[in-house]
């Protein structure tokens, strides 16, 4: 998929993490899929790497713009719907190689918290 190529040339860019043809159904996977561009066999066109925060960026704004939410979801602004994880790291300023680090902290669903790092298992 010429994910950068398409970002160049202007294109919104949406994906997820939640398609059933995938085994991996989390945000960490459909992250380092774009961001490192490898398979078992070895690294795909790294010429199609996106950044981190372009990553994060087809994941927010371009899924929200590909399904007419744009105006409701996609970013964390007064007013809109956000369904969210919180990361063990910044992803704003993550290195490339540190992305197979990512651990969710907190995961927010319809307002309300499902998931809590610090109190599974306690």
């Amino acid at each position: 998929m010429p994910l950068k190529t398409a970002l160049r040339m202007g294109i919104t860019v949406a994906f997820g993490c939640d398609v059933p043809a995938s085994i991996y159904q989390e945000p960490k996977w459909a992250f380092t899929g774009a961001v490192m561009r490898r398979s078992k066999a070895g690294p795909l066109n790294q010429a199609e790497r996106l950044t981190i925060q372009e990553s994060l960026r087809v994941h927010t704004m371009g899924s929200a713009y590909a399904g007419f939410a744009e105006e409701t979801t996609g970013s964390l602004e007064p007013g809109k719907f956000a369904d969210m994880v919180v990361w063990n790291h910044d992803l704003y300023h993550l290195a490339r190689d540190q992305i197979l680090e990512l651990q969710p902290e907190i995961t927010i669903l319809d307002g309300q918290i499902v998931y809590e790092k610090a109190k599974v298992g306690s």
